[in-house]
């Protein structure tokens, strides 16, 4: 999601049309990175000069936007502020303790990346590993035919030959099982919490269930039991569109080139360890991953569609996020947009980051709910909208060092612990370093 790079393997195999996508990049870069040379963090993507004012789409913006990601991912260390730091506070603002509170943001972070584990204010790592998330690289939002690229841009469905569905992808409809219904299907399965009482299917695609494909107990198969194919045409990570087949069924969690792998969901809560209440943690995390990506990706997958199943015997999918408002440029640029400039400038369609974090709040709230957590007020729209504007107003700054400060300086007013390794609050100054 926001300040999203765009992998320098991705961005080779979609330049020459490979069909062969890499789950296993090196790098990344999202809206702080750290200098390899332990100096501190900055703005690893900030808007180019070329884009302003905000809301320039010139080829020139457009260029030097897709260039910044090919710059960022020479950085050892990044993160999102919002999938991160901001989901830490929001988290225990409505009530969450700070274990759960913590891995919520953490597997909402390594689900860009396939896995995370934080770093102190100069790179180095914090309290030797034991905060780091598990390996989860069928998740990587290059990994196609893992299914993992369905966690980041998520396509409204429809029939096999249905019209293309009307959505407000800016605020999804999280009731709506038919056309939000990978949305729908992950809610479900976080909403379990630890156990197998709920699939986490590719794409989120079940057997029929009499009204939808999100919510059947069963990942949707053909009718000899086989698994049926979705077919993606994708413009995202380069010039050009590649294809790629992802198979239905059980989505895959560990590449077989991951530690253990391949292995799939019903093995999720043995790949990340701890208690139970880790694993309902980490599920929490990856649902408001994938509905923030939902919410920041809209315009492009607004105008896509997931078609199927095909009739006949191979009953088949297809979905294509071709169209022009998916290209890499654009969709750099409007990461570039979501952090680091008043977001009051942009078109109402394009001020994806406050509809995000009122979304992940309201959500966050509801989970805490639903686990017995939730401080008394803490739903209220009131409550949400205090803290939203706040975590804009820290989010507004160019420079990344700035915006971590702030939002430690934030976390510490509120009375919560920081990221770790963001910073310290001490009483009476709020923030040090």
């Amino acid at each position: 999601m926001w300040i999203e790079s765009v992998v320098r393997a991705g961005l080779l195999l979609a330049a020459a049309g490979s069909c062969a996508w890499s789950a296993d990049v090196g790098a990344f870069s999202e809206d702080l990175c750290w200098s390899a040379d332990g100096s501190g963090v900055l703005a690893c993507t900030p808007l180019p000069a070329e884009c302003l004012p905000v809301g320039t789409t010139s080829g020139t913006c457009l260029t030097a936007a897709s260039a910044l990601y090919v710059a960022a991912a020479s950085y050892p260390h990044a993160r999102s502020l919002v999938h991160a730091d901001a989901t830490y506070l929001m988290a225990q603002a409505v009530g969450f303790g700070t274990s759960d509170a913590y891995w919520i943001a953490a597997y909402d972070q390594a689900v860009d990346f396939g896995s995370y584990a934080p770093v102190d204010l100069r790179g180095a790592p914090v309290d030797g590993g034991a905060l780091a998330t598990a390996v989860l690289g069928g998740l990587v939002r290059t990994n196609g035919p893992s299914g993992g690229m369905f966690f980041h841009f998520i396509a409204p469905r429809t029939g096999p030959l249905g019209p293309q569905p009307v959505v407000d992808g800016l605020h999804p409809n999280l009731s709506d099982a038919d056309a939000e219904g990978f949305l729908v299907h992950l809610r479900s399965w976080a909403m379990a919490g630890s156990g197998l009482t709920r699939p986490a299917c590719t794409d989120g695609l079940t057997a029929f269930t009499g009204s939808d494909y999100a919510l059947g107990t069963q990942c949707f198969a053909r009718d000899n039991s086989d698994p049926a194919e979705i077919d993606s045409d994708v413009s995202i990570f380069g010039p050009t569109s590649v294809s790629f087949m992802t198979p239905t069924g059980s989505q895959l969690i560990v590449t077989a080139d991951g530690p253990g792998g391949p292995l799939y969901a019903e093995s999720f809560d043995a790949v990340v360890g701890g208690d139970a209440s880790r694993a309902a943690a980490a599920r929490l995390g990856i649902y408001l991953h994938a509905l923030g990506d939902r919410i920041s990706h809209h315009v492009c997958t607004d105008r896509s569609a997931l078609q199927g199943p095909a009739v006949g015997p191979l009953r088949g999918f297809t979905v294509d996020l071709s169209n022009p408002d998916c290209g890499q440029g654009l969709h750099a640029l409007r990461h570039e947009w979501e952090v680091g400039i008043d977001q009051s400038l942009l078109a109402e369609t394009d001020q994806t980051l406050t509809a995000a974090l009122a979304r992940s709040y309201d959500e966050l709230a509801a989970f805490a709910s639903a686990r017995g957590v939730l401080i008394a007020g803490a739903a209220s729209a009131t409550a949400r909208d205090a803290l939203v504007a706040e975590l804009l107003q820290t989010l507004r700054p160019a420079a990344g060092d700035v915006r971590i400060e702030a939002i430690t300086r934030l976390t510490c007013k509120r009375g919560f612990p920081v990221f770790p390794g963001a910073g310290d609050c001490l009483l009476g100054d709020g923030f040090e370093q």
